[in-house]
């Protein structure tokens, strides 16, 4: 028995077949992972009766082994499947698993398998138990669950490969120990879930089924659909061990920008003319006229858009991962009114407005001792179908911006102006519009590209220190000073642009702010997938 990084060989028969000395076995083993051929469970034709499967166990192989990096670089060509808010609430209430059979038989016939969401597992006699397209409140079948958990099991490790290698080649931020332990852990969840990938639940349906007798297949079929459940309930666990982990990972790359600060300030980090120039250097030895020195007081964010860029495909990507996986362990719990997973069929605004007031006024009493006053006007009776802790979180940032910005403009036991919101929508609208508008002074022109910057914060260098240094699982939405990590907005705008949407901000230097929140009121804007 030979172990080498978790690939397990029993029997010898397979090695002594093709006359390998046993000192070359080890290389021979390494070489069949590299070929990425090998299914989880396998045997060969050489082995013997009694040899048991060979057992590949990815978690168990090194993070900066080539075999990984082969993985990774496998998934990564493959291409993403995007869904629209839409898709996720009617696969929620199974008003696609009629579609399955086709679709399987379809991508059988081809050769290959479908890439939709709606593909997979059916059994006949369970899709008439969906829930019709009318119902929010219904709980969701076992084969839903299976539906959904089957997609999952080939997109997310193709999601979770792009970000890895995004992570390896993003300039500034790769060389930075916290984003360095990101992407162990994009690893880690990679190999967890490419396990359970590589060994998939039993179809429904055999081609013997044909040969056995009405009896037999009955029995033969609930045998099945026990070990589809036991391997959905274990690919739950696996999800919900992966969801949790990734929770700190916005503090964490929030982390990496403040280290990147650092090394710019102190001078570690040398930036260079162009987007992907940077060097650890000393101050002594320009490379270029063009060369920003470290130490500044200001750092030229301008030449460090393929940062800018890479952090906003990282975070619109996290925020579909977590979605997804949201979605799926959401529908396994007991159901709420009105819900189908995370998505609200009847999403108030107005009701998610009022609840942000109350936490920015919360956060802005305790900061300094009074908050401006929030006025809401509009269609106050809208409901539209939406995921309301994304509105939530947008709204509680744009309104925390606006009751800072008023009290410091106008100064501390002033009288405020009002803080004002509208919610505009008609019959004929695409998007649902939210306004919000403040009396807080502006923002100077030459701060307009910074606000959607994540290296650019208005916090004070102490607070952002502790920030970063505060525990990690904690609600930075809620249990944070008015200015903190600095990637409230960008954050807000990618949330808004995920199913469609987007934030905008006009500002007049010396009066106040107005920001735009767009929102499709369809729903059926797939979500822009990064590279």
């Amino acid at each position: 028995m030979i172990q080498n990084h978790g690939i397990l060989h029993r029997g010898s028969s397979r090695f002594s077949s093709i006359g390998l000395p046993a000192h070359d076995m080890q290389m021979e083993a390494r070489r069949q992972l590299r070929s990425l051929h090998l299914p989880r469970w396998s045997t060969t034709a050489a082995a013997t009766a009694t040899d048991a499967p060979t057992i590949i166990d990815y978690t168990s192989l090194p993070h900066d082994s080539p075999e990984v990096q082969a993985l990774i670089d496998k998934h990564a060509h493959k291409p993403q499947t995007s869904a629209s808010l839409q898709t996720l609430m009617k696969t929620g209430r199974g008003e696609f698993l009629h579609k399955m059979k086709n679709i399987k038989g379809s991508a059988s016939r081809s050769g290959g398998e479908s890439s939709n969401i709606v593909d997979d597992y059916d059994d006949g006699y369970e899709t008439s138990s969906h829930s019709s397209s009318n119902d929010t409140n219904s709980e969701a079948t076992p084969l839903v669950l299976l539906q959904v958990a089957s997609f999952l099991r080939r997109e997310l490790p193709i999601r979770l490969a792009h970000r890895i290698n995004d992570l390896s080649r993003v300039p500034l931020l790769r060389e930075m120990k916290s984003v360095k332990q990101v992407k162990e852990l994009y690893t880690t969840s990679f190999l967890e879930i490419l396990n359970a990938s590589e060994h998939p639940p039993p179809p429904s349906y055999e081609d013997d089924d044909v040969h056995r007798s009405k009896e037999d297949t009955i029995s033969h079929r609930k045998k099945q659909r026990l070990k589809r459940s036991e391997w959905e309930q274990n690919f739950a666990a696996i999800l919900e061990n992966v969801y949790e982990r990734h929770s700190s990972v916005l503090v964490q790359m929030a982390r990496g920008a403040f280290e990147l600060r650092a090394a710019i300030q102190g001078g570690e980090v040398v930036l260079g003319g162009g987007d992907d120039d940077y060097d650890r250097t000393s101050m002594s030895s320009p490379r270029s006229e063009g060369e920003i020195r470290a130490g500044r007081d200001a750092v030229e964010f301008e030449l460090m858009e393929s940062t800018h860029a890479f952090l906003d495909r990282f975070y619109l990507s996290r925020i579909g991962i977590r979605v997804l996986i949201g979605q799926y362990l959401s529908l396994r719990r007991p159901p709420v009114e009105n819900y189908v997973g995370i998505i609200c069929g009847r999403t108030s605004p107005y009701e998610i407005v009022k609840r942000a007031i109350d936490d920015a006024a919360f956060m802005c009493t305790r900061k300094y001792g009074d908050a401006p006053e929030v006025i809401i006007t509009g269609r106050l009776d809208l409901t539209f179908p939406y995921v309301p802790t994304h509105l939530h979180y947008i709204m509680l940032e744009l309104l925390k911006n606006s009751m800072r910005a008023t009290v410091e403009y106008h100064g501390i036991d002033a009288d405020y102006p009002p803080i004002k919101v509208v919610i505009a929508d008609g019959s004929d609208n695409e998007d649902v519009i939210i306004k919000v508008s403040d009396e807080g002074g502006g923002i100077p022109r030459s701060n307009m590209k910074r606000i959607w910057s994540y290296l650019f914060t208005t916090a004070d260098p102490e607070i952002q220190e502790g920030m970063v240094a505060f525990n990690e699982n904690v609600d930075h939405s809620i249990d944070s000073p008015l200015a903190g990590l600095g990637y409230g907005l960008p954050i807000s705008r990618s949330y808004a642009r995920y199913f469609g949407g987007d934030l905008s901000i006009m500002s007049m230097e010396g009066y106040g702010t107005d920001c735009f929140v767009y929102l499709t009121r369809l729903g059926n804007t797939r979500e822009p997938l990064p590279i």
